[in-house]
């Protein structure tokens, strides 16, 4: 049997152990791979998983509540100013409400498109309460 035919499989066999230790991969020797489990850490403070610290705050269907003032109510849209500076668009059952009203609203907000109301920031109701 020729030498060369015999030296195939080794060769083969050479080349599969060096892949299975990660050697002749193409890294320099002793460099550790990157690790998958590294990039996959906890979630950072402030990410879609915090708790909302105020009014506005709230991540996408995590429940909120909040004192607010009823700033427009245009055609089937109810918009509110909440704070200083934020502006929701009430969905859901808010018949009947009108503008200066000042309300308790409980719900969460919401990222999806409402097209219907773009003049203000989602806001899922599940109950509104009239403060007096």
């Amino acid at each position: 049997m020729p030498l060369t035919r015999c030296l195939r499989p080794a060769a083969l066999v050479a080349a599969l152990l060096l892949a299975a230790t990660g050697c002749g991969s193409g890294g320099s020797e002793g460099s550790p791979s990157p690790s998958p489990s590294t990039s996959a850490s906890s979630p950072e403070p402030g990410g879609p998983t915090s708790t909302p610290s105020g009014p506005g705050d709230g991540s996408r269907g995590i429940p909120t509540e909040a004192e607010v003032e009823v700033v427009e109510v245009d055609g089937t849209c109810v918009y509110v100013a909440v704070g200083d500076s934020e502006r929701w668009a009430l969905r859901g059952s808010v018949d009947d409400l009108a503008v200066g009203e000042r309300l308790t609203l409980t719900g969460a907000p919401d990222d999806t498109a409402y097209p219907e109301c773009p003049d203000g920031r989602p806001f899922l109701v599940s109950d509104v309460t009239p403060l007096g």
